[in-house]
């Protein structure tokens, strides 16, 4: 007691007494969690064994609202793996479910993601279109400059210095 635990250490433990309880509603953001942690350690294939499991349990019919969870840390996978296909129809999902069950912030990350995805695929017209309808969903002077941000090095990117410019 009175010692910081590394959460690794904790992981499975956690793994398994969410898995004992049967329930998908507690399971599936420590599946989350433990995929996000396997991916920041680049441990990749771990992150998308979990992942997929997690999907399965939504498909067979576990809470939307979770599942929009594991949908948005399948694109967030996709995108560290620099998959943009394949993170595009996961965050494509996550905006549908989210807009289906109203859940706004699931929507905006969606949002954001979809920008990523479609960034990495050399998409800069609708990954514009994606960051700006993030920033205005989210309505926060952060989110407008974030989205300012990302415009302007998308810009720099193609070698428009002076459309840049903000």
């Amino acid at each position: 007691r009175g010692q910081r635990r590394d959460p690794a250490h904790d992981q499975p433990r956690a793994l398994r007494l969410a898995h004992a309880t049967g329930e998908p509603w507690l399971e599936l953001p420590v599946i989350v969690d433990a995929a996000a942690l396997a991916r920041s350690q680049g441990r990749t294939d771990v992150a998308r064994e979990l992942l997929e499991g997690a999907a399965r349990q939504c498909a067979g019919g576990a809470p939307a609202y979770r599942c929009l969870g594991v949908q948005l840390a399948q694109a967030d996978l996709e995108l560290a793996r620099y998959r943009p296909a394949q993170a595009r129809a996961h965050a494509l999902a996550a905006l549908r479910e989210a807009t289906a069950q109203a859940e706004w912030p699931q929507r905006r990350q969606a949002l954001y993601r979809l920008g990523e995805a479609e960034r990495y695929r050399d998409g800069f017209a609708i990954a514009r279109a994606y960051y700006h309808e993030y920033a205005l969903a989210d309505g926060t002077c952060e989110a407008q400059v974030d989205a300012a941000d990302v415009d302007a090095e998308m810009l720099f990117d193609q070698h428009r210095v002076a459309a840049a410019r903000w």
